[in-house]
């Protein structure tokens, strides 16, 4: 259609607007003001199909699709998945190297770690996850307190996590079996991790697949970490007297200010005992000399070597 030509039905409109016009004088006000309103409406409605036969509407609409409704495969925008892992810590405690170990089953980087537990009755160990990115869940005691909880939460990861598609339960309870299957009719890739000692039970619930693995027992010993910071306080307590000895009050008082808790503490937690005089002879390292009814503590003058590699504590010592 040529726009520069008007169409019949505009050609009316304003053939009848003008026939109005000129008649108004001889007419009534009423009438012609009826009549006026009917012409508008004509020639609007012309103009509106007009528009709509433009150009200029087609490319609003190419310009409205390539905006909100573009189908490109240019994702770049988009948050890469990830693998989120779940943990029920009074049920299954992971070292880092079984968690690395569990990684390698991961199809997306595991970037979201979430654990749930009642930290008051597990000692010390929310330092530790704490220091490991993990997001710590507190639950009160109770019966299926730490389940209900890791239910409530693995249900709504969607909302908070869209771009992940992976998540690892880590429980032996049966009772999240039911998150699983909740999870994988979400559209998640779900791994189901249960631990008998060493041996693992990993269940992919998308095939049904089960695998059995057993890890070596960790290197990690607590008898051995916790007298290998002893030393290394103590040597530095003496480093102007080597060979000298400090009292065993004055080393449990520097334990506390480098590492922010009780040196009882920490034994309470890792099973260690309480008394801390007692723990100091089992250790090869010291040798306790009694001075003046007070226990005071020195290196052995031949000691085993101290290992140099950073742990837990190391991690978390204040600045």
């Amino acid at each position: 259609m040529d726009y520069r030509t008007p169409s019949p039905v505009a050609t009316v409109a304003v053939q009848n607007y003008v026939c109005l016009s000129a008649s108004r004088d001889a007419g009534g006000n009423v009438s012609l003001c009826l009549d006026r309103l009917d012409a508008k409406a004509i020639f609007a409605a012309n103009l509106y199909d007009l528009f709509f036969q433009s150009d200029h509407f087609t490319n609003l609409l190419q310009q409205i699709d390539a905006e909100f409704f573009s189908r490109s495969d240019d994702r770049s925008h988009q948050p890469e998945p990830i693998a989120i892992l779940l943990l029920d810590v009074e049920n299954i405690h992971l070292t880092e190297h079984e968690e690395t170990v569990l990684s390698t089953f991961s199809t997306y980087p595991i970037k979201v770690r979430i654990a749930v537990a009642n930290w008051r009755s597990i000692g010390k160990h929310d330092v530790h996850f704490h220091d490991r990115g993990y997001q710590m869940i507190h639950v009160p005691s109770g019966k299926n307190a730490a389940d209900i909880q890791m239910t409530a939460i693995g249900s709504s990861l969607f909302l908070q996590y869209p771009h992940a598609k992976e998540v690892f339960v880590c429980s032996n309870d049966e009772h999240l079996r039911m998150l699983c299957n909740l999870l994988q009719t979400q559209g998640w890739k779900v791994h189901g991790v249960r631990r008998w000692g060493a041996q693992f039970t990993l269940t992919d619930w998308t095939n049904g697949r089960i695998q059995i693995f057993q890890l070596e027992k960790s290197r990690f010993n607590p008898h051995d970490e916790l007298e290998q910071k002893l030393a290394k306080l103590l040597l530095a307590l003496t480093a102007k007297n080597p060979g000298g000895s400090v009292s065993v009050g004055s080393l449990a008082s520097q334990f506390k200010k480098h590492y922010g808790c009780g040196v009882t503490e920490v034994m309470r937690s890792w099973s260690l005992g309480s008394q801390f005089p007692k723990f100091l002879r089992s250790c090869p390292m010291f040798r306790l000399i009694n001075v003046d009814s007070d226990w005071h503590v020195a290196i052995r003058p031949i000691a085993p070597q101290i290992e140099s590699n950073p742990s837990i504590f190391d991690r978390v010592a204040p600045a």
